[in-house]
């Protein structure tokens, strides 16, 4: 029998996180849709976010074909300024990512952004030989713009 669910309980008070994760067989769930554990990371920094109303961005591969750096649930926070907490493989694919990641900060809207990483691109001769979609979204606006 293969676990292929989880179950997640997090609560968060003022001495600190705590979270509870147990995992349950379910044949009805796809083994490739099974969990996704966003990074304790990226959670800090969210409830950071959630405090302050300074906006994030989240990038999340949400799907993907042939060898790529990463597989789908892969995610990846951008910051106000551009740093980034996570990441979703590196290299120029991460670089496009990170470029629609800034779009969005700017505009609100969230964006499909299709990494093709079939062909070498200008100094770079690793091919993964993938193509990743990665779904970008605002989680925070800021306040002064809602």
């Amino acid at each position: 029998m293969v676990a292929h669910g989880l179950r997640a309980k997090i609560t968060w008070s003022a001495t600190g996180i705590s979270s509870a994760f147990s995992l349950t067989y379910n044949p009805n769930i796809e083994p490739a849709i099974i969990l996704y554990i966003m990074s304790i990371e990226i959670f800090q920094e969210l409830l950071e976010a959630n405090e302050s109303g300074s906006p994030r961005v989240v990038a999340t591969v949400s799907e993907t074909t042939g060898s790529t750096p990463r597989s789908a649930g892969a995610t990846m926070l951008i910051r106000p300024d551009g740093s980034m907490v996570g990441t979703i493989g590196g290299g120029c694919g991460e670089a496009e990512v990170w470029q629609g990641a800034m779009d969005t900060m700017q505009d609100g809207k969230p964006r499909t952004i299709v990494v093709d990483l079939t062909e070498p691109t200008e100094g770079d001769d690793k091919i993964c030989g993938g193509v990743m979609h990665v779904f970008v979204e605002q989680v925070f606006s800021n306040p002064s713009e809602t």
